[in-house]
């Protein structure tokens, strides 16, 4: 320890007496020394542009750059979590470039760019803006097609392409450096949106940040799903309650070529086959066994020898396949759609159209056997006793326990596809399963959860106090699948049960309640997880381009808010309907402490004994509450209640900008002030606050100034991040924007409470501004360790955003009592 202070003490007085003799030496970036290969991607580029290496890690496919992308008069760095922006590997082919007159050379490595912040830049004999935003939390996937481009697979939706890909979890690892088998579109009416989504194909089966191996994936796109959540909160949920096969999934950043495409899910595919999402007895491999053993061949492609021997006959559609495995009992993968396009298929009686997906070619017989056991099944359900003309029940045929399961994920999520398409069962081998027909797995929830504008069976779908699913149809006589299980009584005894023993204790987590220790995380923690990435990829993409639901709002908090809000109104619902009474009062009485707990660490004491007061008298009213209706009632009215005691407090930090007053201005709320809007509260230390009105999504701060002063100042338009958030404006590098007629500054939002204010040159926080503080900041300058967020403000004694030499010494000389005031406290 002695041996590293005597090191370090001379370090610190190296830098200082540099210092001392050069005067007060302005610092800029520095560069790294050495030269990067530039990626051949990049270097194959005819057109100028300015790139940025997204990963550290080195990978074999070298095709991790990102290019800026062009919207809106400026340019943007969209950057994934591996960047590292403390050292920024940048390339490009100018003649001759600067960023805030720093001369950039490719290959070469910065440490001037930051999140959030906009740069100068020349090039050629022409001035830029670029934007730097990135990513935190999330991975990222990059790929490479063959021609270099995404034309001819954005032309059309079989189009496929093979290239190179790499995908690096949100720490910097690498997950996959390797081929691409081939890149395509897929969905319907998805795939018509710009945003576009794609099924990938690996040449062999390999884990994905920490997914099962698969060979096939699939990128959604969630082009028309602004809250980005949907899909994996209800795939996590249905993994909580226990339903086979549920597909796992990450949030990646997805780019092609160098270009950022948007915030994407990758999850896995749903096929079926050894090792496969459903993992069930691959018949259409024991077939492929059963050909080569009939021909003699030794490699079978089932679709090249009798694709062109189709079978047709009483609504059912397969291949003249002449030989067969022994068993054919399963396994099956079934789809039930609106219309049959799949090679092979079946219509029932009662008309519901099936697609099988696996087999994907079956022979007559496995067609025949899987259309007749499907129409004993629809015989004995859709009678009024539940049997069918051979005297078997319903549940002989299929699995009560994950039709139930289903049937609530499709009723909780009031999705108006459910029980009519991407609706799968499967089946497997009387050998190796229970011979029957099971319901998994769940697929395509982007419309549900009240995102969609619509009305069907007389229930708006938007709708989260109504029964849909229980009373939905497929024509206007027939019930869809779902609904015709809701007839029977011994079905909705097991519906009960499930919602009870399992829905409940998940839709905790979801509502955060309660922490997850699986798959299953609550809303508010996949949207912070995807917060950082959604602000890139709704720069990239407007809101309004796909707004389904305009009540939802334009931005992103609004659409997650209005999520929030329809889930749980639909808890609230469908626990009235099917909790018992006691079991009601338990529940909605630790949801109200669950929520104050959760509020305690947010609020003042204050607004805490207001929401106390609320709570009391509720839980008081619960347990006089004779019925569960009236339990989920009062609940209701409780937590409008104790939202309504919120008083949700944002921060300004003035210590760079250092306007005189600070004002914000907000809308989409009741703020109805003419601008500037409100003078904001001096709380000291160059920090201001606000207490939000309910409804607020967009806000600017200013110095208040006029259009004709001239000196108007202003952060851009800025989204509401919540309770305890601060906006630190850059200084340096404000834009004049002619629409607005003013300077408008860049900057980056954190969390933030008063008790997080900190005293300028005590970095350690011991309240003393010593040698030490300056040798805690040394040692961070040294790469030996990482301040906090609250150090680094700390340290950061000149204002410029950044902490260096320059801070150390002025800190040094602070110690020594070289002088009694730091610049960011200047006037």
């Amino acid at each position: 320890m002695k041996c590293f202070k005597k090191n370090m003490s001379a370090v610190l007085s190296a830098i200082l007496s540099l210092l001392m003799l050069a005067g007060c030496l302005p610092l800029s970036a520095f560069a790294a020394s050495a030269e990067a290969a530039v990626p051949g991607y990049v270097a194959a580029q005819g057109e100028k542009a300015l790139w940025a290496e997204g990963a550290t890690a080195a990978t074999k496919n070298n095709i991790e750059a990102v290019k800026w992308y062009q919207k809106g008069g400026k340019y943007y760095w969209f950057l994934p979590s591996s960047a590292n922006l403390s050292s920024l590997t940048v390339y490009h082919n100018f003649d001759n470039i600067t960023v805030d007159g720093t001369k950039l050379v490719s290959g070469e490595s910065y440490s001037m760019f930051e999140n959030g912040k906009s740069y100068n830049v020349k090039a050629d004999g022409k001035s830029y803006t670029l934007c730097v935003q990135k990513a935190e939390g999330i991975g990222s996937m990059f790929f490479t097609t063959e021609s270099g481009s995404m034309d001819y697979i954005n032309s059309k939706k079989g189009n496929a392409e093979s290239g190179s890909m790499v995908v690096i979890d949100y720490d910097g690892k690498v997950s996959y450096d390797n081929a691409l088998d081939s890149i395509k579109g897929r969905g319907n009416s998805t795939w018509l949106l710009n945003k576009k989504p794609y099924n990938i194909k690996l040449g062999k089966k390999a884990s994905l940040l920490g997914m099962d191996k698969n060979k096939k994936w699939c990128l959604l796109a969630n082009a028309q799903e602004h809250s980005m959540i949907r899909n994996k909160l209800m795939y996590d949920l249905a993994d909580e309650v226990g339903l086979d096969y549920t597909p796992d999934s990450r949030f990646v950043d997805l780019y092609a070529n160098g270009e950022y495409l948007g915030t994407y899910q990758l999850t896995q595919k749903v096929e079926t086959g050894d090792g496969d999402l459903v993992n069930i007895t691959d018949l259409e491999a024991k077939t492929e066994d059963a050909v080569a053993v009939g021909t003699g061949l030794s490699k079978v492609d089932l679709e090249e020898m009798y694709g062109s021997q189709e079978y047709n006959s009483n609504g059912r559609k397969a291949y003249k396949i002449p030989y067969n495995p022994k068993d054919i009992t399963g396994g099956y993968l079934m789809e039930f759609v609106m219309d049959m396009d799949e090679p092979s298929g079946f219509t029932t009686k009662g008309g519901q159209n099936v697609n099988l997906k696996g087999p994907e070619y079956c022979t007559v017989e496995q067609i025949n056997y899987i259309a007749d056991f499907m129409q004993d099944l629809e015989d004995a359900l859709y009678s009024s006793t539940g049997y069918n003309s051979k005297g078997k029940y319903y549940t002989d045929y299929i699995d009560v326990h994950s039709a139930a399961i289903m049937y609530l994920l499709q009723e909780f999520s009031v999705n108006i596809d459910g029980g009519i398409s991407s609706c799968y069962f499967y089946k497997d081998s009387d050998l190796t399963g229970d011979g029957k027909v099971h319901a998994s797995p769940c697929w395509d929830f982007d419309v549900a959860l009240g995102n969609l504008k619509s009305t069907k069976d007389g229930v708006d779908v938007t709708s989260n106090n109504q029964w849909f699913i229980k009373n939905s149809y497929r024509y206007s006589s027939t019930r869809t699948v779902f609904s015709q299980l809701c007839q029977h009584d011994d079905f909705m005894t097991e519906v009960e049960k499930v919602w009870k023993e399992k829905f409940v204790p998940a839709l905790s987590i979801v509502t955060g309640n309660t922490e997850g220790t699986g798959r299953l995380k609550s809303m508010q923690y996949n949207y912070n997880l995807t917060l950082p990435s959604s602000v890139m990829n709704y720069t990239r993409w407007d809101v309004s381009d796909n707004l389904l639901v305009p009540e939802a709002g334009t931005t992103h908090s609004s659409q997650f808010n209005y999520l929030v809000n329809f889930v749980n109104g639909r808890i609230t619902f469908m626990n009235s309907g099917l909790l018992d009474t006691e079991t009601a009062k338990q529940q909605a009485i630790a949801a109200i402490d669950n929520l104050i707990n959760q509020y305690s660490s947010e609020y003042s004491s204050d607004v805490i004994a207001e929401m106390n007061a609320v709570a009391k008298k509720a839980k008081s009213d619960i347990e006089k509450a004779a019925s569960t209706s009236q339990v989920n009632a009062i609940l209701e009215k409780a937590i409008n209640d104790i939202n309504a005691c919120k008083k949700d407090v944002i921060y300004y930090d003035n210590s760079q900008t250092k306007w005189n007053e600070v004002y914000i201005y907000g809308w989409g709320g009741s703020l109805t002030a003419q601008w500037p809007g409100v003078k904001m509260k001096y709380e000291g230390s160059n920090i201001y606050s606000y207490t939000i009105e309910d409804g607020i999504e967009n806000i600017i701060f200013s110095n208040g100034k006029g259009e004709d002063t001239g000196d108007k100042r202003q952060t851009d338009d800025l989204t509401f991040q919540g309770n305890k958030t601060i906006y630190t404006a850059y200084a340096e590098g404000a834009v004049y924007d002619s629409f607005k007629k003013a300077y408008v500054h860049s900057g980056s939002w954190s969390e933030y409470a008063p008790s997080d204010q900190v005293v300028y040159g005590d970095v350690n926080g011991d309240k003393k501004i010593t040698s030490a503080d300056a040798v805690l900041m040394a040692r961070s300058e040294m790469g030996y360790i990482t301040l906090t967020d609250r150090q680094a403000k700390a340290a950061d004694v000149n204002g410029d955003g950044v902490v260096t030499v320059v801070d150390i010494v002025l800190v040094q000389r602070y110690a020594l009592s070289f002088i009694d005031k730091f610049p960011v406290q200047a006037a």
